[in-house]
């Protein structure tokens, strides 16, 4: 799982929405 977020955190250009993904993955 985080290398999938990571993916996606990498290819997401606005750091807006992927944020509140990050952020449950950070927990």
């Amino acid at each position: 799982m985080a290398g999938s977020a990571r993916g996606k955190f990498r290819m997401a250009p606005d750091f807006d929405e992927p944020l509140e993904e990050f952020r449950e993955y950070m927990e």
